[in-house]
């Protein structure tokens, strides 16, 4: 009937159903998949500063072409977007402002020499328009010491230790900027001397003036004194109480008056900034009652060669750090042919905050703890000495990489899920770096949610409930999101699929099926006149086997005598019949309907002793007449008598 085979297709999915069941594994848990960090770019606060100084330091020397070169190429350096209009602002004032002075300069020279030619309105009208030239700089001054400021309050240079080496940096930024600012100052005092002449000039002319200027040794090192000495003459005489400024690279260092035979001498001290040379002059300039009389005057440039001890600092970091832990770095100073020095103060800078600072030997290797909070990507590390007497300061940079330990789970779930119900969920949480203690776990399967930490050796374990649903079978994915508690560990967020079977709609699907499967072929017939018909076979000769009459007392057995003229097939079964009865009739057992030949012939082996042997041999080989298309030889039918023979020989043989 039609049910009939509806219900054998039904028994079909539902093997297939649980084969595919059977063969989900356990499940691991996938990739992680994290949001990419973005690399951080590398900047140093204290390399832009110092790159800032050493720049400006070139207006000084009236070097307006390294100045400009130097600046030119802030536009391409790694610098964060907050500092890119500051030092846009920096380069065009400070190229600008190199230009002026060397224009200044010129100008005053030339006011000197007409001045010296009683060139007066000429020398006044070209200190007017320089005076304009002076106002200028000063306004690009302003931007440059602006500019410094701004960078300065983003770099938050402020809150850094007054010793740290971005203050230093910072203020020697500063110093530059005034330095240049004294350097104008004087180019102002000097072009002021013309603004008097008009008042206390005759027709007579100004009388020129001349200054010489020794210095000894023209070598010394940082921190030395030297002695300096010069004589002040006009027209070839001396002139006395008048007041000399020593100027270093032009700026105004120290002041004396001149004797009776306008003679002056002193000593000064070799400032301590280590640079190969600096240029002494020595400048009069009119004052008081000497405005209008004598022109100012400025000695050649004396050559003072600076000395000073040089290290260079090698810096090695490990591969990569971990934020929240330590990380070691190596150094090691290399004074060449300089005396070295024992120890020295060593501080260390991740991207311009300091973190560490110790007195360090030659050769060093230190721990240093990276802040939680730093952020994952590569860092600039500045390893640096401040300046000790004769020894100039030494820096080096290293790149550091911050990265975070990628979290592993390791988590096995059941094969299926049966639904609804609840779900058992157990894992672990590791790192290359160890176990996850306490890290924060969130697991959500559809709208069901599930909160818990990880213990001390990173295992957890929980279950998680999932209500009814309108599926059958399928897969389901559970994700999973692990903040992990220490820093240095990176988050997980992952999902995991999950084979989940609808138990209670596939029990109402299954029902639907039997019930349609029994009704439906009598309502067809009724409302369609429709007839169900069994297609017919295709007929396929088939052995069945042949009943044997043992269950009965009455069955017909032949004699031993009309066995022999027998088939073959026939001659056995007569021969296990007789064989049958014969147990039957000594161990008083009995061949009943629902028992196979074989269950027969084991129970009764405990009964039969050794014989038992032939009468199971005996039984196969019926067995075998029954349940195949085997058609037997007379060798068989011969085998068959010689067993039943055995056994009953045995028998006799026991008394039975």
């Amino acid at each position: 009937m039609i049910h009939g085979n509806i219900v054998q297709k039904i028994l079909g999915v539902l093997a297939s159903l649980v084969l595919l069941l059977t063969i989900s594994s356990s499940v691991s848990a996938a990739e992680p998949h994290e949001n990419p960090e973005v690399a951080k770019s590398v900047f140093s606060g204290i390399s832009l500063l110092n790159y800032y100084t050493e720049a400006l330091d070139f207006v000084l020397q009236k070097k307006p072409t390294e100045v400009k070169d130097r600046l030119d190429k802030m536009p391409f350096a790694n610098i964060p977007r907050s500092l890119e209009q500051p030092a846009d602002n920096l380069t065009s004032s400070g190229v600008e402002i190199s230009q002026l002075v060397v224009t200044i300069d010129e100008n005053i020279n030339s006011v000197k020499e007409l001045m010296g030619q009683s060139r007066l309105k000429e020398a006044t009208k070209l200190a007017a328009e320089t005076f304009v030239t002076l106002s200028q700089a000063y306004i690009d001054l302003e931007g440059l010491q602006q500019a410094a400021e701004t960078t300065g309050d983003d770099l938050r240079v402020t809150l850094a230790p007054s010793e740290s080496t971005l203050r230093q940096a910072y203020n020697e930024l500063l110093e530059m900027i005034n330095r240049i600012r004294q350097l104008l100052d004087l180019y102002k005092k000097l072009l002021k001397l013309t603004e008097q002449l008009p008042t206390f000039l005759t027709d007579r002319k100004l009388l020129p003036t001349d200054i010489t200027l020794e210095i000894e040794p023209a070598t010394a090192f940082v921190g030395d004194d030297i002695s300096f000495a010069g004589l002040l003459t006009a027209q070839g005489r001396p002139m006395a109480g008048r007041e000399v400024e020593i100027l270093l690279d032009n700026l105004r260092y120290a002041t004396v008056e001149t004797d009776a035979q306008g003679h002056y001498q002193g000593t000064l001290q070799v400032p301590y900034r280590y640079v190969p040379e600096i240029n002494v002059q020595a400048l009069y300039y009119p004052l008081d009652k000497d405005i209008g009389v004598y022109l100012a005057a400025l000695s050649p440039v004396v050559k003072l060669t600076v000395l000073f001890y040089e290290a260079t600092l090698e810096v090695v970091l490990e591969d990569k750090a971990y934020p929240g832990l330590e990380t070691t770095l190596t150094g090691r100073f290399d004074y060449g042919q300089s005396p070295p020095l024992n120890e020295r103060m060593v501080k260390v800078y991740l991207d311009d905050v300091l973190i560490s600072e110790a007195i360090e030997q030659s050769t060093f290797s230190k721990k240093v703890r990276i802040a939680p909070e730093t952020e994952v990507g590569e860092h600039n590390v500045t390893v640096s000495a401040a300046p000790v007497g004769r020894y100039a300061s030494v820096a080096a940079g290293a790149t550091l990489d911050v990265t975070k330990a990628i979290t592993t789970l390791d988590m096995s779930l059941p094969r299926i899920a049966l639904i609804p119900g609840t779900i058992g969920l157990a894992g672990k949480l590791h790192s290359e770096l160890g176990l996850l203690n306490g890290a924060s776990i969130k697991m959500g399967l559809g709208k069901s949610q599930v909160e818990l930490a990880s213990s001390e050796n990173g295992v957890f374990d929980t279950k998680i409930g999932v209500g009814m649903g309108l599926g059958l079978f399928g897969s389901q994915t559970i994700a999973i999101q692990v903040i992990p508690k220490e820093a240095w560990n990176a988050p997980l967020v992952t999902s995991i699929s999950l084979m989940m079977v609808n138990w209670v709609s596939c029990a109402g699907v299954l029902i639907v099926m039997v019930l349609i499967s029994i009704y439906l072929p009598s309502i067809l017939r009724r409302r369609l006149g429709l007839y169900w018909k069994r297609r017919k076979s295709p007929s396929v000769e088939i052995s069945h086997p042949e009943d044997i009459p043992v269950y009965s007392q009455a069955a017909f057995v032949p004699s031993r005598a009309e066995l022999e003229t027998q088939e073959p097939r026939d001659r056995i079964f007569n021969w296990y019949r007789l064989l049958v009865r014969l147990i039957q009739a000594v161990t008083k057992a009995l061949l009943r309907p629902q028992q196979t030949l074989r269950e027969f012939a084991g129970e009764s082996t405990k009964m039969l002793g050794p014989v038992s042997k032939y009468f199971m041999e005996l039984t196969r080989m019926v067995e075998r007449l029954l349940y195949s298309r085997y058609k037997p030889t007379d060798e068989d039918a011969e085998k068959s008598k010689q067993l039943t023979t055995d056994v009953e020989e045995g028998l006799k043989g026991e008394g039975i």
